[in-house]
């Protein structure tokens, strides 16, 4: 296995991966796919596979199962739950669950629901029992929980793991289906009978919020007083407000304990009549707007009484502010070539989006791409972009831009005729490993072929196909799933291709060598784990790598302090000496240039306790002001971490490190200020030098980095080096020249001081 610097890290309950950069996949080596053989197609939606077609597999999600580290792949079929390794072996026999049907998404969910540090697997099946496996083995871990007290026609039809308590992950939400789903194609079949029931997973009793937040509490019209959702599938749960519980969102959002946040439109969503009941296509959650607290969240919305409205939501929460607030609200039109044709408003209903960075340009904010429904036997399917103030971008044909149209080959015909080209199961996708994201889709209504394409223009990045622009084969794919299971903080394509029988998962990846800055590992951030889990067909999960909290931090070192300037000097740099390289093993990062007003190198490392392992760590310079700032000179820092508290902790080549006293917050959305130039009390214990009235810094001194200031420092790190010039630890004061006055002004000065760090 070529993985290296691996940290397993438990963050909020979640157990999760951080890969270090690397240039080769573990497994995934030579050319694209890595393949591998499963029993059967992972399931859908339960009429349309039953009835129309089988391309609708969306029961399928990614987890380290077994504790190794890396990703390895749990689906459903239609009376089975697997578990396939990340090198493709089943890690144990299949379990017969019966699957419980109905719409599309979230019938199982992987976390460490009990706190023993195993990744278990939670399972709903068709008699509305909860079922909880042992991710490594299989096992049944206990007797199931049975979800009482539904209505008549109701079956607990999806599940996903949540925190509604402030435990982690030890909780689940459930949600409602209609029971006779499955057995029509009727239009209210999809969108009523649904309720929200949240339980412990760790007894399965229920988490008792005022009710069970219901979709209808009595009759028609008014029907959404309680979960607004879409209409095809889950619920979807992530931590909105950062508070760190979760919240439901849609069009409206349910907090942790269960109250309902009413979201006011500026006009009727439900008509009088509710022959059809209108419903949201599509939900996308992330940070989407850095400007804004926490999180939002996008909907699409189809309103088919009187073709009238056909929006595109952007949603942002903020409770400390009155309600819910709709950043824009746009209507996706375009003239419509023949309103007569069958489907012809289909033109311009926006059925699918994708949020993500596609400019490169605006890496803290995202563009919203929209996808209308579809097209007929001469129109195509037309996607919107908008940026995130909610001004239209562009939009375009996919017919006129996806390579293959004309042989209909990338994405193929609709079997009936009425929709030419189109796409479906859109993901964002970071392919390259820059700012810039792109989307990843594969053909609609049949299996068929994949690709990952320019949001922007819809120019092709990278295919299957026949056409003479492929990258890869025709594909037979019933399903497309994107994310990082390679470590190297970009993400694959992962195909079901059923070409052949058995069905294949195939995986592929970008081949090009990625050399970009490494990234945080997504799997860190809780939202990426709850969108690869709870996501269906028609809302994969639209995760944008949160835009970076940023540190503004200040802090003086004894040694080259001149009290007259109330500053550093700048010796090393004036001289040349500071090396490009960083002299901290544990991020020896590489600057282009050293910046001006340079000092030295520091290294920056997180605790999440105040005795425990770093982490990360970080690798920065020091300027005379003491601003600590970025490699390329810039300040605030910008920091890829997840958002939460942590202990600071700053180091230096010979002078004694610190940590702060109390947890700092990092936030996406926010600059973080730790002055410590000026406060004592700010550095845990007080452990650091009063340098002249009112002013801190670190000792000197510490010329070996064993955070003590004692007689080896003296005789093994200066004695040796005395009268040398250039970059040495012996050089206290940092004026490149290793001399007495570093013994007697400093080493003797400081000799048994000790750094405060556990």
């Amino acid at each position: 296995m070529n993985r290296t610097n691996r940290l397993i890290l438990i963050l909020g309950g979640i157990l999760l991966q951080s890969f270090s950069a690397q240039a080769d996949f573990p497994i995934y080596t030579g050319s694209p796919p890595y393949s591998f053989e499963i029993d059967e197609l992972p399931y859908g939606d339960e009429y349309w596979v039953e009835n129309k077609r089988s391309d609708w597999s969306d029961q399928f999600l990614v987890a380290d199962l077994n504790g190794d580290g890396l990703l390895d792949f749990c689906f459903r079929s239609k009376t089975k739950l697997y578990a396939y390794s990340h090198a493709g072996t089943k890690m144990w026999p299949e379990i017969s669950i019966e699957n419980p049907g109905g719409n599309t998404g979230a019938k199982h969910g992987a976390a460490d629901v009990d706190g023993d540090g195993q990744v278990e697997i939670v399972a709903i099946d068709r008699s509305n029992k909860v079922y909880i496996f042992n991710g490594a083995t299989g096992a049944q871990e206990g007797p199931p929980y049975t979800i009482s007290g539904l209505w008549p026609d109701q079956r607990i039809g999806h599940i996903a793991i949540a925190n509604l308590r402030g435990t982690g992950d030890r909780d689940a939400i459930l949600q409602t289906i209609d029971a006779n789903m499955e057995k029509t194609s009727t239009s209210n079949a999809y969108y009523i009978n649904r309720t929200l029931i949240a339980i412990n997973l760790e007894d399965g009793s229920e988490i008792i919020w005022s009710s069970r937040v219901t979709q209808d509490n009595n009759t028609s019209p008014t029907i959404y007083e309680g979960y607004w959702g879409q209409a095809h599938g889950p619920f979807f749960a992530a931590d909105i407000d950062y508070d760190g519980l979760d919240e439901i969102v849609g069009g409206n959002l349910i907090e942790s304990d269960g109250s309902i946040i009413s979201l006011s439109y500026p006009d009727s969503w439900v008509s009088g009549s509710t022959t059809y009941i209108d419903h949201l296509d599509a939900i996308a959650v992330g940070d989407f707007r850095a400007d804004k607290p926490g999180l939002e969240w996008i909907v699409t919305e189809e309103d088919w009484e009187g073709n009238s409205d056909w929006h595109t939501t952007l949603i942002s929460y903020n409770p400390s502010a009155p309600g819910t607030s709709i950043l824009w609200r746009n209507e996706t039109t375009l003239p419509n070539p023949d309103p007569i044709k069958f489907f012809g408003e289909s033109y311009k209903e926006p059925q699918n989006i994708c949020a993500g960075n596609f400019f490169s340009q605006t890496p803290d904010f995202s563009e919203v791409w929209v996808r209308s429904r579809l097209g007929d036997s001469d129109y195509s399917q037309h996607p919107w972009l908008f940026n995130a103030y909610g001004t239209q971008i562009t939009h375009y044909s996919i017919d006129a831009v996806l390579p293959g149209s004309s042989t209909s080959d990338y994405f193929n015909q609709y079997p009936s005729g009425y929709n030419k080209q189109g796409l479906e199961v859109v993901w964002t996708i970071d392919w390259d490993g820059s700012d810039k994201e792109y989307i990843a889709a594969k053909a609609r209504h049949l299996a068929g072929n994949v690709g990952v394409f320019d949001a922007l223009n819809g120019s092709s990045v990278w295919h299957t196909g026949t056409d003479g622009d492929a990258d890869y084969g025709p594909v037979q794919s019933v399903m497309i799933y994107a994310a990082d299971i390679a470590g190297d903080s970009r993400e694959e394509v992962i195909v079901i291709d059923q070409t052949n029988s058995p069905p294949e998962v195939q995986i592929y990846w970008n081949t090009t060598a990625n050399t970009n800055k490494p990234k945080m590992s997504k799997w860190e951030d809780p939202l990426y784990t709850r969108l690869k889990q709870n996501w269906n067909y028609y809302s994969p999960g639209s995760y944008t790598q949160p835009a970076p909290a940023k540190l503004n931090m200040q802090v003086f070192l004894e040694g080259p302090y001149d009290a007259d300037a109330n500053a550093m000097t700048t010796e090393l740099k004036d001289q040349g000496f500071i090396p490009l390289q960083s002299p901290y093993s544990e991020d020896p990062s590489t600057a282009e240039a050293i910046p001006d007003d340079a000092v030295d190198w520091v290294l920056l490392e997180l605790r999440e306790t105040l005795s425990g392992d770093s982490v990360f760590s970080r690798s920065l310079i020091l300027q005379s002001d003491g601003q600590i700032v970025d490699l390329d000179g810039t300040s605030p820092v910008p920091l890829h971490v997840v958002r939460g508290q942590y202990y600071l902790v700053l180091k230096h080549r010979n002078h004694l490190g610190v940590i702060t006293t109390d947890l700092e917050r990092l936030s996406p959305d926010s600059t973080t200020t730790v002055d410590l130039r000026s406060d004592a009390a700010k550095v845990h214990n007080s452990v650091i030098n009063l340098l002249e009235a009112g002013v801190y810094g670190l000792y000197a001194a510490d010329g070996n980095k064993d955070g003590i200031v004692k007689n080896d420092d003296k005789n093994d790190i200066w004695r040796p080096d005395v009268g040398l010039s250039g970059y040495f630890n012996a050089d206290f004061n940092l004026d490149y020249i290793v001399k007495n006055d570093d013994k007697n002004d400093y080493w003797r000065q400081n000799v048994g001081m000790q750094s405060a760090i556990p």
